[in-house]
């Protein structure tokens, strides 16, 4: 199942519903907009580590700085590739909750919806008001209603992983393949 997704990612680019897809599974898929977001995302969250463990400075962040090469390769490719990862974990959890139906659950959508509301609530007074927030929304070429988007496919990748493998998912991780896990990797 999951090669055929990948295959099926790499193929089918996009769709007439919306804007294009920079990455598909079948119908459900990621615009060039919201990749955008989250390899900015990603970025920030490789800056902050690099700057809170005290590796670089604020001095050290320069137009070169995504040039430099740990491993060879650039801390740009090493921050796409954990996007990319991320975005197409995403997209095949759209995927999923489609297939799973996880939609029809009684009160799925709603408490998606709730915790959308919840974390807009919260963007908007980090920000100010819901305008700072579409104005800093704006720099990722994003709005509020994008955002939304964004999140909700957050909220159902989550949603998929809980019902595979939460406390009571189909494919549950035991404390036995955990610890098989870290033996045989650390």
């Amino acid at each position: 199942l999951a090669l055929c997704m990948a295959l099926t990612m790499l193929l089918c680019g996009c769709t007439d519903k919306k804007e294009p897809y920079v990455i598909a599974c079948g119908e459900f898929g990621i615009t060039e907009k919201q990749y955008d977001y989250w390899l900015a995302y990603y970025k920030t969250k490789f800056l902050n580590t690099f700057l809170q463990s005290g590796t670089v400075t604020e001095s050290d962040y320069t137009e070169d700085f995504w040039d430099t090469e740990i491993s060879e390769k650039s801390l740009y490719e090493l921050t796409k590739e954990q996007a990319e990862s991320y975005i197409s974990d995403i997209v095949i959890c759209l995927a999923l909750y489609d297939e799973y139906k996880l939609g029809e659950i009684d009160g799925a959508e709603e408490q998606i919806e709730l915790s959308i509301d919840q974390f807009i609530d919260e963007d908007i007074k980090s920000a100010g008001s819901r305008s700072a927030l579409n104005k800093h929304l704006s720099e990722y070429k994003l709005n509020i209603k994008q955002l939304r988007e964004i999140y909700e496919f957050e909220i159902k990748r989550t949603m998929v992983e809980d019902y595979l493998y939460g406390e009571l998912g189909t494919d549950k991780v035991t404390d036995e393949d955990r610890d098989n896990y870290y033996r045989e990797n650390y």
